[in-house]
């Protein structure tokens, strides 16, 4: 399963507002159940809240790669998500956020460790995070992986 095989291309692109990862939480679960990827966006937020307590799903560097594996999910897929001015996210390294990949994953994790770890490496990369700020629709971010 490569990564852009599970880009949500309809409604992928979220442009995100608001201060709280509350916020920002819900405004990607809702882009996840309007691509009818998730069957259940208060068990899928529940899912998120719960992998955000074993600790944060920021990796520093303005980034952040919230997921959820639930039951609720119909198959695997994520959305990219940009706040302008970030927010504070747990970050280590005390930046602001702006960079968020929410991924949902279905119970039996099918694709989790391949697709979390194309995603890390991508995201080392530099040059990644700078095209990012570019990127103002989903087929702008498809170029960009």
């Amino acid at each position: 399963m490569r990564i852009e095989e599970i880009f949500m291309k309809e409604g992928g692109f979220v442009k995100l507002k608001g201060n709280t990862k509350g916020e920002i939480l819900e405004q990607m679960t809702q882009a996840l159940y309007n691509g009818g990827c998730i069957q259940d966006k208060d068990a899928f937020m529940e899912a998120l809240y719960v992998r955000e307590l074993e600790g944060t799903t920021s990796v520093g560097e303005e980034i952040a790669i919230p997921h959820g594996i639930s039951d609720t999910v119909k198959k695997t897929a994520f959305v990219y998500g940009y706040h302008e001015e970030g927010i504070f996210y747990d970050a280590g390294d005390d930046q602001k956020t702006k960079y968020f990949f929410g991924l949902a994953i279905p119970s039996d994790r099918s694709g989790q460790i391949e697709l979390l770890s194309e995603l890390a490496r991508k995201i080392m990369q530099p040059e990644f995070k700078a095209r990012l700020e570019n990127v103002t629709s989903a087929e702008d971010f498809l170029k960009v992986l």
